[in-house]
């Protein structure tokens, strides 16, 4: 086991509800049934912890001075692509007690889609490892260590920072309850964006929530912490990496958004605003670069400083030049910063790379992705229902399945209305490519439910709200076509429209027939 105790490093038990990353020097993978991977980790308080960044430094620094260091993490990288990326193997029990991996840091891929088009929403990291990297980071207490999918969601929450300047919007993301949720991290971000953007007034924005759509990856977690045995993660991507000797659980999430929208890093240290550039990459071009093995992936739209660059506006998109006013910021903030670990990367010609685990997520969601589209069973797919011009989409959870079909039936029999009914199509393909296409062809979304627990569903909730985000009230309708629920019940953006509610199964005929488009 590492046994160096230094002030940076430290036993578990003494630096709880820190920012907390212990040292593993074992674990188990084991492949399970769906051909994803199991990681089941056994941790006990007397195991050494880092609880801060200097200690992640000084653990880097220590391990790369050992003489076997490039043999070992050579061995490991190969050892963890045939496992985790390559399927080949079924079993493995890593112990090394001379190189412990960082347990646990949690991040996210996330998926923008503006303008109908869909791109990797990615940071620019000038630290060691330099490129472009996830919304990610470390445990802040014991809650979060043994569940690390709270990681997941506060590191989003806390980077990703939206706001809609024409609309006079300030984005939130929505809690699994269906709530918005503004942390109290984005109110300091408020606060410093009123010192060097006054003119922005975030005070004045309404909030406004974004609907987020996990898409579920293949492996799962099992941790044990002394004698407590805590829940399992499911529906994750293991990303465990030598380069960086980091154990990372990740997620990747579709964010639909506005045109308008002006994204921020809104990572705080110690109340100054990193403000690192905000990549946008358009998935198809990306993919390609991805399987070229390319060192360079260059951003088809950079949010920096509130304002939005592209190739084709005037003056084009220099990244470098951005990244360039990015550290002119941080010298401001810190004038001792010399960006050495920069410097090596720009003359090693990897400054516009990915960092390492952001391409381990990045190459193991496209090669996900691709077993989900050889499960098409003859359903309708993702590209042919883009040639489709929708004019109604029926908003349902499985348990509405049937009450959604009949809807469906009625709407296409007696209406000849031309209907997206996700029953239909293989939308687990392309990351629910039909689906957003279908919401932004459509001028009437009906909200099918028979309960608010299936209105408050993840894929439910993202349908209907990004409808109605991106709407045109004069010209589009979000009608709640509900069994057993008052109108009144309902989330506020469901009752903008005459919605049609009844109780019981007999009355559903006579509730189809008030269905006037």
């Amino acid at each position: 086991m590492w046994n160096t105790s230094t002030p940076n490093i430290q036993p578990l038990g003494n630096i709880e509800n820190t920012f907390l990353q212990v040292l593993l020097d074992r674990f188990t993978l084991k492949r399970i049934p769906n051909g994803g991977t199991r990681l089941e980790v056994q941790i006990r308080s007397t195991d050494k912890a880092i609880w801060s960044n200097a200690g992640k430094d000084e653990l880097r620094n220590a391990l790369k001075s050992k003489p076997k260091f490039d043999q070992t993490s050579k061995f490991l990288r190969k050892k963890l692509k045939s496992f985790l990326l390559n399927g080949e193997e079924n079993f493995w029990k890593f112990y090394q007690p001379d190189f412990p991996f960082r347990y646990v840091s949690g991040g996210t891929l996330p998926v923008v889609r503006i303008n109908k088009t869909d791109y990797y929403c990615l940071f620019y990291r000038e630290i060691d490892p330099v490129g472009w990297n996830l919304a990610n980071g470390g445990s802040d207490n014991r809650a979060e260590f043994l569940n690390p999918i709270e990681i997941i969601e506060r590191e989003l929450r806390e980077e990703l920072i939206a706001i809609d300047i024409k609309r006079r919007r300030r984005y939130v993301f929505e809690s699994k309850t269906g709530k918005s949720f503004d942390r109290p991290e984005f109110k300091v971000f408020r606060w410093i964006i009123k010192q060097y953007f006054p003119e922005l007034a975030l005070g004045n924005f309404d909030e406004w929530p974004i609907p987020i759509k996990w898409i579920e990856g293949p492996d799962e977690l099992g941790v044990r912490l002394d004698d407590d045995i805590a829940p399992d993660t499911t529906g994750c991507f293991l990303n465990i990496n030598a380069e960086d000797h980091g154990i990372e659980i990740d997620r990747v999430a579709k964010i639909f958004l506005d045109d308008d929208t002006v994204l921020f890093d809104g990572e705080l240290e110690e109340n100054y605003l990193v403000n690192c550039p905000v990549g946008l990459f358009e998935t198809r071009s990306f993919n390609a670069s991805l399987g070229n093995n390319d060192e360079e992936f260059l951003p088809d739209i950079v949010y920096y400083g509130a304002k939005r660059y592209t190739n084709d506006a005037p003056g084009g998109l220099n990244i470098r030049e951005i990244i360039g006013e990015f550290l002119i910021w941080n010298k401001k903030r810190d004038p001792t910063l010399t960006f050495e670990e920069l410097g090596k990367a720009i003359e090693k010609g990897v400054d516009l790379n990915l960092c390492p685990v952001t391409k381990n997520l990045a190459l193991r969601f496209l090669n996900h992705s691709s077993k989900m589209n050889l499960d098409n069973q003859g359903q309708i797919s993702p590209d042919d229902a883009a040639k489709e011009n929708f004019e109604v989409f029926v908003c349902f959870g499985e348990p509405d399945v049937e009450l959604a079909r009949s809807v469906v039936n009625y709407l296409r029999t007696r209406l000849n209305k031309r209907v997206f009914f996700s029953e239909e199509i293989d939308v687990g393909a392309n990351w629910g490519a039909a689906i957003d296409d279908a919401l932004e062809k459509v001028d009437v979304v009906i909200v099918v439910a028979s309960s608010l627990d299936n209105i408050q569903r993840d894929k439910v909730r993202y349908e209907w709200r990004s409808f109605h985000n991106i709407r045109d009230e004069d010209t589009t309708k979000l009608i709640p076509f509900v069994k057993g629920i008052g109108i009144q019940e309902l989330p506020l953006p469901l009752r903008v429209d005459q919605g049609i509610e009844f109780a019981t199964q007999n009355q559903l005929n006579t509730a189809l027939e008030r269905l006037r488009l």
